[in-house]
């Protein structure tokens, strides 16, 4: 899984297993501040390549950027997340990516 910022500013972020509630990133963001200082730092422009934690998903992708967290779904290891920004709001969305294995 690729995942971009593609706002200008650095954001932390995490990979986890979804809590299989099919709410994407329209629920309340389930972690402390202080839990989010051991995140990857992803810098603004930058793309990481992410092993997600577990070989089935889905998996929630996790942002922390000025002091708000944000999240999206992924069901695809293959499937590429970008953080945008608009007019200081940050929202993730997912692109699925296919190609042949």
């Amino acid at each position: 899984m690729d995942i971009t910022n593609d706002s200008s500013t650095d954001t932390k972020y995490t990979v986890r297993p979804s809590p299989g509630t099919g709410m994407g990133h329209d629920h309340p963001f389930p972690f402390p501040p202080e839990e989010t200082a051991h995140w990857e730092v992803l810098a603004a422009g930058a793309t990481a390549h992410c092993q997600p934690p577990s070989k089935k998903g889905p998996w929630m992708v996790y942002f922390y950027v000025n002091g708000r967290g944000v999240s999206v779904e992924a069901s695809s290891d293959n499937d590429h997340v970008n953080l945008m920004a608009n007019r200081g709001v940050y929202h993730p969305e997912v692109h699925k990516v296919s190609h042949a294995r």
